[in-house]
């Protein structure tokens, strides 16, 4: 009993379960976060409904790293959503990774152009910014998304 309510002091009531159960909460996440950059796409997408309704931020992250557009997509979307900020980073790295020719045909570049088109608009759900650009967005206007995010950034770190 005293375990659990000192756990309940130090670290909140969300981690309660882990805790009375015994179980480590970063290696549950940890796991969480090997599964949803598996291959398999059925088993990365249930991981990240779970990353999503626990807010495990790190692990919505780790999504954006997965070969999936729709994954990526869904990711930023949560992302935008849960106002993450510290998810700028990865955000950014996901929109430059992205700027490559894809092989796969008109879907692909669908996706690709989706994707592009969620994490802009993720960056400017978070930042609060308004990049103005046309869909799909032409390389220079992905080029000015991304150095702008990360100057917006830069700057927010510096405040902290």
């Amino acid at each position: 009993m005293f375990r659990q309510v000192l756990g309940l002091f130090l670290v909140g009531a969300s981690l309660m379960p882990w805790l009375a159960h015994g179980q480590n909460p970063v290696k549950e996440t940890s796991a969480m976060g090997s599964r949803v950059l598996s291959t398999k796409y059925n088993e990365a997408s249930r991981a990240l409904d779970e990353a999503v309704n626990a807010r495990d931020l790190p692990v919505i992250r780790t999504a954006l790293r997965n070969r999936s557009f729709p994954l990526k997509i869904r990711a930023a979307k949560a992302l935008a959503a849960l106002k993450d900020v510290d998810s700028i980073p990865s955000l950014l790295e996901t929109l430059k990774a992205n700027q490559v020719v894809m092989l796969g045909g008109s879907e692909t570049q669908i996706l690709q152009t989706q994707c592009d088109s969620t994490v802009t608009s993720a960056l400017e759900a978070i930042t609060g910014m308004k990049f103005k650009t046309k869909s799909p967005a032409s390389a220079n206007e992905i080029d000015r998304v991304i150095q702008e995010s990360a100057q917006w950034w830069r700057t927010k770190k510096e405040e902290h």
